[in-house]
C-alpha cells in the first residue's frame, strides 16, 4: 500500500504565524525609533533656539500695542483715541515658572526702595516691614501655588534731605540698608531736568500744552502736578543703582512709594522675577507708577522715562495733549524700550494713605476719611482694591 503523501505546507498560514510572533518586537523597534527621532528633533530646537532667556517677553498686552525694541524702531499705527486708551487685555497674574528655568541665584537678592518724601508714617512702614520686607526674608510658602522662590530683601530710601522733624528718627533709618538723598528744589525742579538734558526747554517744553502734567512741578506757563518731579526722582535713582553697582548686587528690585499701606503680604515668591510686576488699577489710560517690581536686567529702562523723551519728543505724538499724563508717558516709554510685552499684574494689596496728625507734603491730593486708627486713605478706588484682595485671603 502506497503510504499517504504529506499535504503541501501553506505558505500562507506559516507566514502569518510569524508575523504575529514578530509583532510585539516590530513594535518595540519602531517606538525605540519615534523616541530617538524625538530626541533628535529637542536636541535641533533647542541649539536652535537656546534655553529660556531672561529677556523672553510674554505676548502683547494689546494688538495695538506691539512692543517697540530698545532703539525705540517699530511701527505705531494707534489712532488718537487708541493712544489715549488704557491698556487692554493685561495679561493676568501668572504663579507657574516655564520649566526648565533657573533663577540668577538663590535665594534672589531684591532691594525694596521707597521713593519720595516721607509719608504717612509708622503705622504704614510698620505694614511695610511686616508684610513685605520680612515676610519674604522668611521665605513663606504660598500655599497656592507649587512655586516658591525664596528672596533675601533689602530696604534703601531715595528721599528728600528735607525730612519732617516727625520723621527725623524713623524706624525706615534704622532698616535700610542704604539712603539715598536729594535735594530738594522747592516750588520750581527746572535745575533738577537740567541735570538730565538741557535741552528740554527747547526740545520738549515747547511742545507741552499750557495746562499739561507731564511735567509737574516746573514753573512754567500753568502746569500742574507732579510728573517731572516723580520721574527726575526715578532718573536720580538709576543713577545711585550704578554708583554703587547695586545692579549686579541685586537680582530683582521694588520700586515703590513711602506712603503704601499693606493690607496682607505681597509674596514675591510667586512672581516670575523675568517679568515686570505692576498692581491692578489706577492706570488713568496708561500704566500706574506707584509700585514695580522689576529685574535689574530691566530696572533702568524702567526707571529711565526722561531722557528718552528728551532724546526724541516726536515718538510722543499726544505729547501736547491737555489729558495726556505721566502714566501715559510711561506706558509709551516701556512701550519704546520693548518692556511692554514683559508686563503682568497682580492683585493690589497696597494703598496710598496719609498721617492724620501730621500735615504731609502733597502736590497732588490731600488724604481723605481714615480708615484705621493714625491712617487716612488718599485714592477710594485704592482703598477698596487693597481691602477685596485682602478679604478673601487668595491673593494669587
Amino acid at each position: 500500500m502506497a503510504p499517504t503523501p504529506t499535504p503541501p505546507r501553506s505558505i500562507h498560514t506559516t507566514d502569518s504565524g510569524r508575523l504575529q510572533r514578530r509583532q510585539p518586537k516590530l513594535i518595540k523597534r519602531c517606538a525605540v525609533v519615534v523616541l530617538v527621532l524625538l530626541v533628535l528633533f529637542r536636541s535641533i530646537l533647542w541649539t536652535a533656539k537656546g534655553p529660556i532667556k531672561l529677556e523672553a517677553a510674554a505676548t502683547s498686552t494689546s494688538t495695538n500695542t506691539k512692543a517697540h525694541s530698545s532703539t525705540g524702531s517699530g511701527d505705531d499705527s494707534r489712532t488718537s483715541a487708541e493712544l489715549l486708551a488704557p491698556p487692554t487685555e493685561m495679561p493676568t497674574v501668572s504663579t507657574a515658572l516655564p520649566d526648565p528655568y533657573i533663577p540668577p541665584s538663590l535665594p534672589i537678592k531684591t532691594l525694596v526702595v521707597l521713593i519720595g518724601n516721607l509719608r504717612c508714617g509708622e503705622l504704614a512702614w510698620a505694614s511695610l516691614y511686616r508684610n513685605l520686607v520680612d515676610w519674604n526674608n522668611h521665605h513663606h510658602q504660598n500655599q497656592n501655588s507649587t512655586v516658591s522662590i525664596p528672596h533675601s530683601v533689602h530696604l534703601a530710601l531715595a528721599i528728600g534731605n528735607d525730612v519732617e522733624s516727625v520723621y527725623k528718627n524713623a524706624t525706615l533709618f534704622q532698616r535700610a540698608k542704604h539712603v539715598f538723598s536729594f535735594p530738594e528744589f522747592g516750588e520750581d525742579w527746572s535745575s533738577a531736568l537740567d541735570q538730565i538734558d538741557p535741552s528740554w526747554k527747547v526740545k520738549v517744553a515747547p511742545l507741552l500744552s499750557n495746562f499739561s502734567i507731564v511735567l509737574g512741578g516746573v514753573r512754567h506757563r500753568n502746569w500742574h502736578g507732579s510728573g517731572a518731579i516723580s520721574f527726575w526722582i526715578r532718573w536720580f535713582l538709576s543713577q545711585k543703582l550704578l554708583e554703587h553697582d547695586s545692579i549686579s548686587r541685586y537680582d530683582r528690585f521694588v520700586i515703590t512709594r513711602t506712603d503704601h499701606f499693606y493690607m496682607c503680604p505681597l509674596d514675591l515668591s510667586v512672581l516670575d522675577p523675568r517679568y515686570l510686576w505692576v498692581p491692578f488699577g489706577q492706570d488713568f489710560g496708561g500704566i500706574t507708577d506707584r509700585h514695580l517690581i522689576v529685574s535689574s536686567r530691566d530696572v533702568l529702562a524702567a526707571l529711565n522715562i526722561l531722557p528718552g523723551l528728551f532724546q526724541d519728543p516726536s515718538l510722543y505724538p499726544l505729547l501736547g495733549s491737555d489729558q495726556y499724563n505721566p502714566e501715559q508717558l510711561l506706558w509709551d516709554r516701556w512701550k519704546q524700550e520693548g518692556l511692554v510685552g514683559k508686563v503682568r499684574r497682580f492683585p493690589r494689596m497696597m494703598f496710598t494713605c496719609g498721617n492724620p496728625d501730621v500735615d504731609d507734603k502733597t502736590r497732588w491730593k490731600a488724604t481723605g476719611d481714615i480708615v484705621m486708627e493714625g491712617v487716612r486713605k488718599k485714592y477710594r478706588k485704592e482703598y477698596i482694591q487693597s481691602e477685596d484682595t485682602c478679604k478673601g485671603g487668595n491673593h494669587y
